[in-house]
């Protein structure tokens, strides 16, 4: 025992001893006493409850007991009970035995009684209290068993001594009188006398076994077998051996009834040699049969208590239950020692007692290839032996048995397989919400409402059965993420779930901290998000942005997942979802405007962001970005980029501008002005040379007196954009292509311009002059009335443009002649000034085939009017033509010396003129 320790013994030990025991009182008389002593320690393969019990801490007892039988007559032997020390004597025998018994029994708390129920214990079923059923444990399975080892062991000294009558009637002397058997202590009633009375049986059975093979059988005295012997007689007695060669000549013990065929195995093993049953069919198995024995190890039939129970519909491969302990010891002692195809239950390995399941499930419950099975949860494997098998497994790893069916859900009358994964949905005070239990199931994670308490106390269960806490609601999850089912388990969330079970499932988790990738790779594929405009249920690997889009105009282009409520913010979050600001929101709408939005959508947005500017951090951007936008509406319905488009509210502008949609429409303007100017609003500053050009054909084409105005502001530009004239269009310059076109209005009469003369837009249609037409303000008294004139406030604009030029001779002339038809003597003194610009101009620009136009007029100035050149005689005739300009010249000195004297009123002009002198 000291070996053994608290472990159970792998077979079962005994010893027999006799003992005499003197004992004196005080100086009397000696008095002497015999005892037959068996001690016994039971191990080897003991039933479920005495194994658990034996191995039970807080009971810390082993299966250990012993008998001693008194070989001296004593009429007032009471038997007793020890304890490893007695327990106090009562007036009647404890027990009723007609021996002592001793063994490791509860007791009492006083320790002063064998622990038994009580009337009220049993009527409350406190019988079932570990105590207890250690004792009813000991007597059935131990005690019985070591009563009927000393029955044999007396019996067996009867037939050494020769029967004496004194050994006989200590036999039977000690066999228990089941009527004096006290209550609680009749328990090994059934199974003493069931191994008991066997033996009788068995010479029965022998007899009938020789008569089968017709062999006479007399039972003789020992002295006439010695007799026999001594004159040379073949005496064939009756033994092992002589059974064994009777068994294999004649089969007819086949047919024996089981207890004949147990009687026989008896008393072949009786003696301990177990080679002879080798061939013989006398193996008895649980469903009833009996096989050979033989060396396949292929073919093992197990032996072991009551956990042939665990497998039902395998009743052939265990050996049979309910043996006398004679004959399971027998047999368990051949399995021990790896006779035959026996092997001990207890010592297979945890693969082989999942495969022994597995058959019993196959046969009962269904295919083993399904994760889950249908289970109907009734004999022979209802819950009942499902407790069995857990309270068995539970010395074994449990992920030997991870394929089995073995884990019942009650809400669904289905058995999973033990690797399924589950999660309990209550546990103490930890509950899973009921719709999170659903979103759960629809994962495939099986919810269980609870479990036995034999599967609760398994050593590994939470390897399998996870508790309700959110720690272990993600363990699961990552192991689906794990697995590689996933994208259909997914599926099946996404089209199950309804909107409560999911509000319920992101409260749940969404105050947890998600971390692992895998978890975070999973619950972005499940659809625990709306998207804000769709209001389609996404998933966060769908859409991953978080964007604030409240109280915009427009709705947002992107898809974005409505974190309106925080627990789906806080979510988004983690799943590392992009948050972006509103003002982001405005910059990227903005930027895509124009592909993405129809025109009254544009409208509005563009007018929200332009009245809120100052409102934004990022205005700047937003500007720049808006100033690329088309949004303004123009007369024409066009809606173009406030950049495209000029001030309307610049005159000037709307003077050269000519195409009105090249202006906002300002009855149908989308945001003020002002800040139409800040997105590029043209002004002057931005007018082109192509807008020059374009406006100067305009008034080229129309010559109207009413574009007089238009006129004037062109050149206002012009002048004070002087630079532009330097600009190309279509690849020359602006002010090349101006010079030949009539868009600027010549000058009016001046006020020193002789009133006795015309004007040249009095006399004329044309209200437009090309450039080149004009002439400077300072010819305007020689051409005033032939050729237009430009105006002052044009004529630093003509100059620098390079296209202020002389008139022509022929304009100076025109201008002369019209002098000569118009002259009276009281225009004289205005008309004096300009014949003597005249005549210098002319004087200047001789030329003799200009000159011929004068020919017969009268153009000559004689101091009182014009005469024709052949009427005037000039001294010095034949001159050269250096000689007529120098007289022409003196001619004009004359009239500048006197032009402003108002006291003469006739010249006298010399006709020759010397080269020093007048």
């Amino acid at each position: 025992m000291q070996s053994v320790g608290r472990k159970i013994a792998e077979q079962t030990f005994s010893i027999k001893v006799d003992v005499k025991i003197e004992t004196q009182a005080g100086s009397g008389n000696k008095s002497e006493q015999s005892w037959f002593v068996l001690h016994c320690l039971k191990g080897g393969n003991l039933s479920q409850e005495l194994a658990t019990l034996s191995l039970d801490v807080a009971l810390s007892n082993s299966p250990y007991v012993s008998i001693a039988v008194p070989k001296d007559i004593d009429a007032d032997f009471k038997g007793h009970v020890f304890c490893l020390m007695p327990l106090p004597l009562e007036e009647e025998s404890l027990t009723g035995y007609p021996v002592h018994v001793n063994g490791h029994f509860a007791l009492s708390q006083n320790r002063r009684h064998v622990k038994w129920p009580t009337a009220d214990q049993v009527r409350n079923k406190a019988h079932i209290d570990k105590s207890i059923r250690w004792n009813n444990c000991l007597l059935v399975e131990v005690l019985a068993g070591v009563y009927h080892e000393v029955i044999q062991d007396l019996l067996q000294t009867c037939k050494a001594k020769g029967n004496t009558k004194e050994d006989i009637d200590r036999l039977y002397r000690s066999i228990p009188d089941h009527r004096k058997i006290t209550s609680h202590w009749d328990l090994i009633c059934e199974p003493f006398f069931q191994t008991f009375l066997q033996t009788a049986f068995t010479q029965e059975t022998i007899c009938r076994l020789m008569q089968a093979c017709c062999i006479e059988l007399v039972d003789v005295p020992d002295h006439i077998v010695a007799v026999l012997k001594h004159r040379k007689y073949s005496v064939q007695t009756m033994s092992q051996e002589f059974i064994r060669t009777c068994l294999t000549s004649n089969t007819s013990y086949k047919s024996f009834s089981c207890e004949e065929k147990f009687n026989i195995l008896s008393f072949l093993v009786s003696d301990g040699n177990y080679s002879r049953l080798s061939g013989l069919e006398l193996l008895p198995l649980d469903n009833g049969s009996f096989c050979t024995f033989n060396s396949n190890k292929s073919n093992r039939v197990f032996i072991c208590k009551d956990e042939v129970a665990l497998f039902p519909g395998q009743e052939e491969r265990f050996i049979k239950q309910g043996l006398n302990d004679e004959i399971y010891n027998h047999l368990f002692m051949m399995a021990s020692k790896g006779l035959y195809q026996e092997v001990i239950l207890q010592n297979q390995s945890a693969s082989e007692i999942a495969s022994l399941l597995q058959t019993t499930i196959t046969k009962y419950i269904g295919s083993t290839s399904s994760r889950e099975i249908q289970w109907r949860s009734s004999a022979p494997v209802g819950m009942d032996w499902l407790e069995k098998v857990w309270s068995y497994i539970q010395r074994y790893d449990l992920s030997y048995f991870r394929n089995l069916h073995l884990m019942p859900d009650t809400r669904t009358n289905e058995i999973y397989k033990v690797c399924a994964g589950f999660i309990l949905k209550t546990k103490g005070h930890s509950v899973i919400p009921y719709s999170v239990c659903d979103c759960l199931r629809y994962l495939d994670i099986v919810v269980l409402e609870q479990i036995p308490s034999a599967i609760e106390v398994h050593k590994n269960i939470r390897n399998f059965v996870y508790l309700p806490s959110k720690e272990d609601v993600f363990r699961m999850l990552i192991k689906i993420q794990a697995g590689g089912n996933v994208n259909h388990l997914v599926n099946k969330f996404n089209t199950t779930i309804t909107a409560e079970e999911r509000s319920q499932f992101v409260t749940y988790i969404s105050g947890y901290s998600i971390t692992d990738s895998q978890l975070i790779n999973l619950l972005s594929a499940m659809n625990l998000f709306t998207e804000k405009n769709s209001r389609r249920h996404v998933s966060a690997s769908q859409v991953r942005i978080i964007a604030d889009t409240d109280q915009l105009p427009v709705l947002y282009f992107k898809e974005t997942l409505d974190c309106s409520d925080q627990k789906y913010r806080d979510l988004a979050t983690k799943l590392h979802a992009k948050t972006i600001t509103k003002e982001d929101v405005l910059i990227d709408i903005l930027s895509n405007l124009n592909g993405q939005y129809q025109t009254a959508d544009i409208k509005k947005m563009m007018r929200y962001v332009l009245n809120n500017l100052s409102y934004f951090h990022m205005k700047d951007k937003m500007i720049g970005i808006a100033r690329d936008i088309p949004f303004v509406f123009t007369s024409g319905r066009q809606m173009k980029k406030a950049s495209d488009l000029f001030d309307p509210e610049d005159d000037t502008l709307k003077m050269i501008i000519l195409d009105n949609d090249r202006f906002p429409n300002v009855h149908n303007l989308p945001v003020e002005l002002k800040l139409l100017r800040k997105l590029g609003l043209k002004s002057l500053q931005d007018i082109t040379g192509e807008d020059i050009l374009s406006c100067a054909r305009y008034l080229h084409t129309s010559n109207r007196c009413t574009e007089n105005k238009r006129s004037e502001e062109l050149l206002k530009v012009l002048v004070n954009k002087s630079g532009l004239l330097s600009s190309y269009v279509s690849g020359r310059k602006l002010s090349d292509h101006l010079s030949s076109l009539r868009f600027i209005g010549p000058s009016e009469r001046k006020d020193d311009f002789p009133i006795s003369l015309p004007w040249y837009t009095d006399t004329v249609n044309s209200f437009f002059c090309r450039p080149c037409d004009l002439s400077s303000p300072k010819f305007t008294k020689i051409i005033g009335s032939v050729n237009p004139v430009v105006s002052p406030s044009s004529s630093s604009l003509i100059a620098s443009a390079g296209w202020t030029i002389e008139p022509g001779v022929t304009y100076v002339i025109d201008q002369l002649l019209i002098i000569t038809e118009r002259y009276e003597d009281k225009y004289k003194p205005e008309l004096l000034p300009v014949i003597s610009d005249i005549y210098h101009f002319m004087a200047n620009h001789y030329n003799s085939q200009n000159f011929e136009r004068l020919s017969n007029k009268k153009w000559i100035w004689t101091g009182t009017g014009f005469e024709e050149p052949e009427k005037t005689e000039y001294y010095g005739g034949g001159k050269s033509e250096e000689t007529a300009k120098a007289d022409l010249q003196l001619v004009v000195n004359i009239l500048n010396s006197i032009k402003d004297d108002k006291n003469v009123e006739g010249v006298l002009l010399p006709i020759k003129q010397d080269d020093e002198t007048l």
